[in-house]
């Protein structure tokens, strides 16, 4: 149930709505491991939106997350991940990925204005 939860919650800020309602375009799953201090055991991108800053940045549905910033994964804490997602439009979120074929890279995403919800 942990589990689940905290991984939801990190995801929350993936798809769209970060502080200030920056929009940065991306949904992931997360593996966590903890009860009392969680941490990021793995991170896979499952769905990059389109036109959103994610795509534009390169992400692709299949990366995997090593870094937040310089929060490493596995061991990343997932309260310290939550601060690190949070980004303003305009500002800028870095992530190391490894890509589906095995490169190791980082990206810089430009965080969006914010989505309208319907």
């Amino acid at each position: 149930m942990n589990k689940i939860l905290v991984g939801l919650i990190l995801c929350a800020a993936c798809t769209g709505f970060a502080k200030e309602k920056g929009s940065i375009g991306f949904s992931g799953k997360v593996g966590v491991d903890g009860f009392f201090s969680p941490e990021i055991s793995s991170f896979e991108i499952e769905e990059v939106f389109a036109d959103s800053p994610a795509e534009k940045a390169g992400l692709k549905a299949g990366d995997k997350v090593l870094a937040i910033e310089d929060c490493q994964i596995p061991g990343c804490d997932t309260d310290e991940a939550q601060e690190l997602m949070k980004r303003a439009p305009g500002e800028e979120l870095r992530l190391t990925i490894q890509t589906k074929d095995g490169e190791e890279k980082e990206i810089l995403i430009l965080v969006g204005e914010p989505i309208e919800e319907s």
